[in-house]
């Protein structure tokens, strides 16, 4: 017998600028960016979200200043589209009640425009690449973060806004999350946490995938990332249920792989989590990124844009948007929410509508 329910919305987001490991950014465009994002959310009011970084450093402007990367994301907000935030902790002093502090800054400064607080940014990854994982005191930092930001919501009435942490997929049994369980330690903890974002990107860097259609490829790969994630929440006092995002995903074009695949893969990608949306409880996805950093540098950061840094369009720009529409086709009412139908198989009710490839 099906057993049906509602599941939180699908909602599709955006980081809404361009990052280089090596090259300067050239700089944004805002009237541009404003326009690529207006597209691409499609009917003004659909629910979407605009991916932002703040980094705490320890620093004595850290609670006086706006320091948010991009710098014009307030610009882009409005007409549905809301913030998905991240408080990164780079403070190499390990200052936690000072990060607490700074996350209870950005929530009472951008809380009513924010969906998603995520607390940290991939503080499980360590060795020398400058996330917050190379930090001294980063998992203390992230549970006082989650709790202080859970806090400040709900003293100021914010519904709306959501407070998580997000990971990279690593290996099973990774130590990190027990040593959150046993910081966060109890229910004050786990009902703090109302998300836990995933950063996936299979085919990058040392992630390779199957072709196509074979045991490995990349829909296997995104599924198995988020399976992976969810054995190891119980570890760190969370359910294994609790809903999770994609807070990063993305492949870059660039020598060897072209604009083409990277529509393909785009595609795959979200295909794949709204088909299997239901039994995985994924309620969000965010594209990394919106425009290459560099369009003539060689880093596979450089690329990861949809739009070069001209802003026209590669074809992964028409699929990302035409997906966003049909999500919305495919829903049940919702304008920008898609309601799921559980059966025996635990997969969504609605098949995603086909869009027209940009050639």
């Amino acid at each position: 017998m099906s057993i049906s329910r509602s599941s939180p919305p699908l909602v599709f987001g955006i980081y809404p600028s361009g990052a280089s490991a090596t090259d300067p950014v050239t700089p944004d465009d805002p009237a541009r960016i404003e326009d690529a994002l207006a597209r691409l959310q499609g009917a003004p009011g659909r629910p979407f979200r605009v991916r932002a970084y703040a980094e705490y450093h320890d620093a004595a402007c850290d609670l006086t200043g706006d320091h948010l990367t991009p710098c014009d994301v307030e610009r882009y907000l409005g007409k549905g589209r809301r913030l998905d935030l991240v408080a990164q902790f780079q403070a190499h002093s390990g200052n936690t009640s000072g990060y607490a502090a700074f996350v209870r800054h950005l929530v009472a400064r951008y809380g009513p425009r924010t969906d998603l607080l995520q607390v940290t940014e991939e503080a499980n990854v360590a060795g020398g690449h400058g996330l917050d994982g190379d930090f001294p005191q980063v998992h203390e930092a992230l549970v006082a973060g989650v709790l202080a930001a859970k806090d400040e919501a709900r003293r100021r009435g914010l519904a709306r806004l959501r407070v998580g942490f997000n990971v990279a997929t690593t290996e099973d049994g990774d130590p990190f999350f027990g040593v959150l369980g046993r910081l966060g330690g109890g229910r004050r903890w786990s009902e703090a946490v109302d998300y836990v974002g995933l950063d996936c990107f299979p085919d990058v860097w040392d992630h390779p995938v199957a072709p196509d259609g074979q045991p490995g490829d990349l829909s296997d790969a995104v599924v198995e990332s988020v399976r992976w994630l969810r054995r190891e929440l119980p570890a760190a006092g969370l359910p294994a249920g609790v809903p999770v995002v994609v807070a990063e995903h993305g492949w870059p074009t660039g020598p060897g792989r072209s604009p083409e695949r990277q529509a393909e893969v785009l595609e795959r990608v979200i295909r794949t989590l709204w088909d299997r949306r239901g039994d995985l409880d994924v309620v969000g996805y965010t594209l990394f990124a919106l425009r290459d950093a560099r369009s003539a540098g060689r880093d596979l950061f450089d690329q990861f844009g949809i739009v070069r840094d001209d802003y026209t369009p590669k074809p992964a720009f028409e699929v990302y948007r035409r997906l966003i529409a049909g999500a919305d086709q495919a829903g049940s009412g919702h304008r920008g929410a898609v309601q799921v139908r559980q059966g025996g198989d635990g997969d969504g009710d609605g098949a995603l509508p086909v869009p027209h490839r940009a050639r």
